[in-house]
């Protein structure tokens, strides 16, 4: 089940230091307000006690005690109140001189009332005052100038503190009641006063301090020094546990990954749950390389397997950390910002990385939320099209089938490469849209080419993660194959290997509703990431392609030769076909050949390539690509 933050439980044995830890621990921390907000609310106090001052001034002239003696009494409340406005001590300074301003006019109206009991309740609401300040300095200056006017003040002028003729002739007993009625409004702000600060400041759910309460912890620490850094952290993937295995399963990952962050701090850093799936981490005293070291461990950290008992599953995520270092004069609003510009980058990047902060990052941003907002115009506008790359049978030279290639050309900036804007497309939830639109156009287009004659070509659609996790993906597929007309075994729908970081048998059912229809399903980009040749399997696969960087070194490396028939003797000994990306050279497909590789893609055979150009492929009436020109998808 998930942790709760721990209620302070008294020590069972009975000693000094048990009874200091507890109480610390069951008080109000005190101090937690940033800069920001403790200015904004010492000026209001300041303003009240500067009304205050003219208060008094009137209700003095109001009660015929002189105009000058008024006067006098205004002015020492307003003097007061000016010099904590206008000072530049340390805080603590600054408000216990509102303190001593508030309570004077306090004070001030009790003797001017004539010691009437209902005035007292003017302390009461100052002290009320005063909490707001959230700090123990002018709280306790506030109790002990209560205490002191009713019991010192009493006893020297007991018609001008008590209203009544049994307090007069008892000026220390009715004190006692007094300072007693005070200390138990005190106690009640007090109280308030540390729910405040669990629950406005502290995430529920992992135990840790939530954005407010970070945001403040990381202000107070880079008001003291420059050597401090921000941590942000994003889980990849956290959406399809909610998903698929519920919000219970959900909140026994965030909670565990908030116990696996707590296991990275030092005396002096936090770690924070700043909402839904995003992280943080404030380390004190560290220089970018440790901060580095640390998003490292974190990173580790992380990607560990998480046990999922209830639900019978193992889960495994992936994380982007993004690293701002502390800098003089930038707030924690603004570090945490920075922080999560650089965890973007990381994202952007393929993720399972981290990223440091850099001024350019900013620009990087700034364009890239303007790519996104335009990317939902090209939607609309129709500036997606696809081209085509065919697959090709190793041993003839023959077309075996295509793979559908999405690109988009900006109305202002050109072709933008697939690499810049699918992540975009992923982050905002565009993707599933594009990839119903991929979808149906390639099937179209493939029912074209049927009805010009090619009925044996196969096309590969590349399918997100998050298109997957859509309920009903696979009732879509079957329809839109059945109403181009086009049989299932035709399709192949290649998957990154993000699809084995959450949870394979729930990836496994929802493939097996296609495959058994006839649809084929490859793993795209094999041997780059999660993937290992267990997977294979398990996973519901009919086609392995083997990821370029492998194939681009094949005709001078040994290992990676050696890796690369690893892969196609598990393949082949499972029955799954093989296609080995980024072919360029003839030396590569020579290599392939001799490792028994059944199928190739890449630019010794074609760049991807209009779909009107296809039928002369097929028919061997096309011109091979040159393989001067770099490899692309």
């Amino acid at each position: 089940m998930p942790t709760t933050p721990q209620r302070p439980t008294r020590p069972q044995t009975v000693t000094y230091e048990g009874w200091i830890a507890y109480v610390r621990e069951v008080l109000p921390k005190g101090s937690l307000l940033s800069p920001r907000v403790w200015n904004r609310r010492h000026r209001a106090i300041v303003n009240v006690a500067l009304v205050q001052s003219l208060a008094v001034l009137a209700f003095g002239i109001y009660r015929h005690v002189g105009v000058l003696h008024a006067c006098g009494e205004a002015s020492v409340v307003a003097s007061i109140a000016f010099w904590a406005r206008v000072s530049t001590a340390r805080p603590a300074v600054r408000s216990a001189y509102a303190t001593l301003s508030l309570l004077t006019a306090s004070a001030m109206f009790v003797h001017q009332a004539g010691g009437v009991t209902e005035w007292h309740f003017h302390f009461f609401v100052m002290v009320g005052l005063i909490t707001l300040y959230q700090d123990w300095v002018p709280f306790i200056v506030a109790i002990v100038f209560v205490l002191l006017h009713h019991g010192v003040m009493g006893a020297l002028d007991p018609k001008g503190v008590f209203g009544t003729e049994a307090a007069i002739h008892a000026p220390w007993k009715w004190a006692m009641f007094h300072a007693a009625f005070v200390v138990a409004a005190a106690a009640v702000h007090v109280a308030a006063w540390r729910l405040s600060e669990e629950q406005g400041a502290t995430d529920p759910l992992t135990g840790l301090p939530n954005r407010l309460g970070f945001t403040d912890l990381v202000d107070h620490l880079t008001l003291r020094r420059d050597d401090a850094a921000v941590l942000f952290i994003d889980l990849d993937g956290f959406k399809r546990i909610n998903d698929g295995l519920g919000h219970d399963a959900g909140d026994e990952v965030l909670s565990r990954t908030g116990a696996r962050l707590r296991e990275v701090l030092r005396s002096g850093d936090h770690a924070a749950r700043l909402g839904g799936d995003e992280f943080a981490v404030v380390l004190a005293g560290v220089v970018p390389a440790e901060a580095e070291r640390v998003a490292g461990r974190i990173l580790v950290l992380l990607s560990q397997p998480i046990e999922l008992p209830a639900h019978d599953r193992e889960v495994q995520l992936r994380a982007s950390v993004g690293v701002a270092m502390a800098e003089h004069g930038v707030d924690g609003v603004e570090l945490v910002r920075r922080a999560d510009i650089a965890m973007y980058s990381a994202k952007g990047h393929g993720g399972a990385r981290w990223a440091m902060f850099e001024p350019e990052l900013e620009q990087l941003h700034h364009e890239r939320a303007e790519f996104a907002n335009d990317l939902r115009m090209a939607v609309q506008h129709g500036q997606l099209r696809l081209v085509y790359q065919p697959v090709i049978d190793i041993a003839t030279d023959h077309v075996d089938g295509v793979e559908a290639l999405l690109r988009w050309t900006h109305p202002v900036h050109g072709a933008v490469p697939p690499l810049r804007f699918i992540p975009i497309a992923e982050e905002s939830g565009l993707i599933v849209e594009i990839g119903e639109w991929v979808l149906d156009a390639a099937l179209a287009q493939l029912a074209a080419w049927t009805a010009d004659g090619l009925h044996d070509l196969s096309m590969a659609v590349n399918v997100s993660t998050r298109q997957l996790d859509e309920p009903g993906f696979g009732d879509r597929v079957l329809a839109r194959l059945a109403l181009h007309r086009i049989e299932p075994h035709r399709l192949v729908l290649e998957l990154t290997e993000s699809v084995l970081v959450v949870d394979l048998e729930q990836m496994a059912a929802r493939l097996d509703q296609l495959r058994a229809s006839g649809v084929r399903v490859a793993i795209d980009d094999f041997g780059t990431g999660y993937s290992s040749m267990s997977y294979l399997s398990r996973l519901p696969v009919d086609v392995v392609k083997i990821d370029q960087s492998f194939v681009q070194r094949l005709s001078t490396s040994t290992t990676e030769a050696a890796l690369v028939r690893s892969i196609i003797e598990l393949a082949s000994s499972l029955d799954l076909a093989i296609v080995a990306e980024g072919v360029e050279e003839e030396a590569q497909a020579a290599v392939l050949r001799r490792l028994n590789c059944t199928t190739g893609q890449g630019y010794l055979w074609s760049k991807p390539v209009e779909a009107d150009e296809i039928p002369a492929i097929v028919d061997g009436r096309h011109e091979p690509a040159s393989t001067t020109v770099a490899a692309g998808t």
